[in-house]
This record gives C-alpha cells, structure tokens and sequence, in this order.
C-alpha cells in the first residue's frame, strides 16, 4: 500500500505498511506505517479516505487489533525496553497501557468470550 503525500506528516510517499485490520464492521482500516526508523499507527476508511495518524512517539506502536464491538482497539508499545499492552479509542484518543512488566506482551488477538 502507498500511503498519499501528507505535508502534515512530511513523509516522503512511499512507506512500508503492514498489519492491516478491519474494524468489526468493515467500515474502517487500522494499520502500522513504518517510515525508516519508526512504526506508528493509522486508520482509514474502507474507502481510502480520512487518513488519521493515531500514534505519534519516539518508539514504536505495532499490532494493532480492532475490539469485539470496535470501541477500542487494542496494539502494543514499546516503552523502557519491554512491550506492553495498551488500548484507545478509534480516533486515538485516551490511550490506556494495560501491562506494566518487564516482560514482552503483545496483543494476538480480541474476543467477546464465550
């Protein structure tokens, strides 16, 4: 995928994009963007419009996993040398860090339960 020119971003327009992951209802695209020396989070809509950067660090945010209900989605972050498990809302707003030890978690997947 090639992400478009954005001079809010600054980012030359080819960057490597993986993990891509639906939100529960198709309508939304959530993906990691790695420029060269960093990995950060986006969405978009299913049509290729609205692209929204949703992380925004110096060390890298990766895995992201839409929620059951699509309220939250789930990704791992890379802070003082482990991974830890955080969620936010869609838009990237009120991140939550969900694992705090010395150990590298990271989100496999997202389920409602039984």
């Amino acid at each position: 995928m090639t992400v478009p020119p954005s001079t809010e971003m600054g980012w030359p327009v080819t960057k490597r994009v993986s993990a891509p992951t639906w939100s529960p209802t198709g309508s939304q695209l959530v993906f990691e963007l790695w420029d060269g020396s960093d990995t950060e989070l986006f969405r978009v809509s299913a049509r290729g419009t609205g692209l929204r950067r949703l992380t925004r660090n110096a060390v890298p945010d990766f895995g992201p996993v839409w929620g059951p209900q699509g309220g939250r989605i789930a990704f791992t972050h890379i802070s003082r040398g482990s991974n830890d498990v955080w969620t936010m809302l869609p838009d990237g707003r009120d991140k939550d860090r969900l694992t705090s030890r010395d150990a590298h978690e990271a989100v496999a997947d997202w389920s409602a339960g039984p």
